[in-house]
């Protein structure tokens, strides 16, 4: 081999390398960028039948800081996180730790998306600031989502919990009456 093909084969593999370093190095991030922080939220439901308690439903998820609440609790709808009810009708309500106001909104089976009373548009971390990020849906069987939520935005107070919703829109002893009625037909049931 000549000198100078042996100095072009050199180059050749330099040149190669180079590339190689310098693609590979724009793929990586830079070192000074940060990762972002992730939240561990616990999210956790209500059972909706008798079989459905004999294990917990609690689960963990994490999401960047930044992601909004909207887009967290998109995701969890998207994951199918709470059971499909028969009939395709489903009212949960949303508790989550971070409010002062514990039930935040309604996540219905047969809406498109949830609704809350509260600014979805907030990061998680700014809305769980201070607070063990905790998010619970109590199910309200098949009750009218839109009553519910409407209850919802127009007693916005402290004390505002399932309870008192439902005592509100006169579902409460009708469900009491009817779980009632429920527990002569079938002893085991328990539900709504």
């Amino acid at each position: 081999m000549s000198d100078w093909a042996f100095w072009v084969t050199c180059l050749a593999i330099l040149g190669l390398a180079y590339g190689w370093r310098h693609k590979t190095h724009k793929q990586h991030k830079p070192r000074n960028q940060a990762e972002p922080t992730m939240l561990l939220i616990r999210i956790d439901r209500d059972s909706v039948h008798a079989g459905d308690d004999t294990v917990s439903h609690a689960e963990n998820i994490a999401v960047p800081a930044n992601t909004s609440l909207a887009a967290l609790l998109e995701k969890i709808r998207m994951a199918k996180f709470l059971p499909s009810i028969s009939g395709d009708k489903a009212t949960w309500v949303i508790e989550s730790s971070g409010s002062q106001i514990r039930a935040i909104g309604v996540l219905a089976q047969q809406w498109q998306e949830p609704r809350v009373t509260i600014d979805a548009s907030v990061g998680v971390a700014q809305h769980f600031a201070g607070q063990q990020p905790n998010l619970f849906f109590r199910y309200c069987c098949q009750i009218d989502p839109d009553t519910v939520y409407t209850q919802l935005q127009v007693s916005p107070t402290n004390e505002n919990t399932l309870a008192q919703t439902l005592d509100f829109i006169g579902f409460s002893s009708l469900a009491r009456y009817s779980n009632y009625l429920r527990s002569l037909l079938n002893p085991d049931s328990g539900r709504c």
